[in-house]
C-alpha cells in the first residue's frame, strides 16, 4: 500500500504522485515537460534563465547527430561510463540492426534523460553526490528513472551516446551561460573538442521548451512505433525483468 496524502503531492495535471513511491502509470508526458520547462539547470545560477527541458530537448538532438556521424567518430572513454549503463559497442550493434529506427530510439532516451527530476528536482551535484542526503537522492532517482523506462520503452540503461551528449552540454552550457573557466573543461574531457564545434547556445523562454519538449517526444515516438513488442521502445519490458533485451554490453 502507497504512503498516506501527505507523502504525495498533485502535479499540474491534477493527478497525486508519490515521488519515493512512484510507479509507471503516474508518469505523464504533459506533466514531465510543464515541469522540467520551470526548473533551471545549475539551480539558476545562469546568466539568462535556461530550463531542463530545454536540455533534455538539445541533449537529444546531439544525440541523434552523433549516431548518425554528424560530428566524426565519439571519443570512446571508459571513465565516462557509469556501472551499468549501456556501451558504446550495444548502440553501434542497435544502430546496426535498426537502422533509422534504433537512432530514434536513442534520441528518445536523450530526451527523457532527466525526466525524474520533474518530481525529484534538479538537485546541485554537490548535494546530489553528499553522503547521507546525496545517497538517499540517488536512490529515489534509481526507482524513478526505472518508471520512466518502463513508462515510455526506454533501455533500462543509460546509452554510452546518452552519457556523451549529456557531458558536451555540460561544457557548452557553462560556456555560454556561466562565463565558465578553463577550470571547468576538465568536466567534459576528453569531449571538449566536440563542445567547441558546437555553436553559442541562446536559450529559448519556458513555454517555447515545454511545447518542444512534448513535439520532440511525439516525433521520435511516431518514427520509433515500428518496433515490436519485444523490441527497445513501444512496449516497456516486463516489470520483473532486471533489463532490456539488450543487456549492458559495453
Amino acid at each position: 500500500m502507497r504512503g498516506t496524502r501527505n507523502e504525495s503531492f498533485r502535479t499540474y495535471s491534477g493527478r497525486y504522485v508519490w515521488p519515493l513511491d512512484p510507479r509507471p502509470e503516474d508518469i505523464d508526458l504533459v506533466d514531465v515537460a510543464h515541469a522540467l520547462a520551470r526548473i533551471n539547470r545549475f539551480n539558476g545560477h545562469t546568466t539568462v534563465p535556461y530550463s531542463v527541458a530545454e536540455h533534455a530537448g538539445r541533449v537529444s538532438h546531439l544525440v541523434e547527430q552523433l549516431a548518425r556521424g554528424l560530428h566524426g567518430p565519439v571519443p570512446h572513454a571508459p571513465d565516462c561510463l557509469p556501472l551499468g549503463q549501456v556501451g558504446a559497442c550495444t548502440c553501434r550493434s542497435l544502430m546496426a540492426e535498426h537502422g533509422d529506427l534504433g537512432i530514434m530510439a536513442l534520441a528518445l532516451w536523450g530526451l527523457h534523460h532527466d525526466d525524474s527530476e520533474y518530481l525529484l528536482v534538479d538537485l546541485p551535484h554537490p548535494i546530489k553526490h553528499a553522503e547521507g542526503l546525496g545517497t538517499a537522492y540517488l536512490e529515489a532517482e534509481r526507482r524513478m528513472m526505472a518508471c520512466v523506462c518502463r513508462h515510455f520503452g526506454l533501455l533500462l540503461r543509460e546509452p554510452y551516446l546518452v552519457t556523451v551528449a549529456d557531458r558536451v552540454m555540460l561544457w557548452v552550457e557553462q560556456r555560454d551561460l556561466m562565463n565558465a573557466g578553463a577550470r571547468d573543461r576538465c568536466a567534459c574531457a576528453p569531449f571538449t573538442a566536440l563542445a567547441d564545434s558546437l555553436p553559442t547556445l541562446l536559450p529559448g523562454d519556458y513555454a517555447q521548451a515545454e511545447q518542444a519538449y512534448i513535439q520532440r517526444h511525439r516525433d521520435l515516438t511516431r518514427a520509433t512505433r515500428a518496433f515490436d513488442s519485444g523490441s527497445l521502445t513501444g512496449v516497456p519490458p516486463p516489470v520483473g525483468d532486471p533489463e532490456s533485451r539488450w543487456g549492458a554490453g559495453v
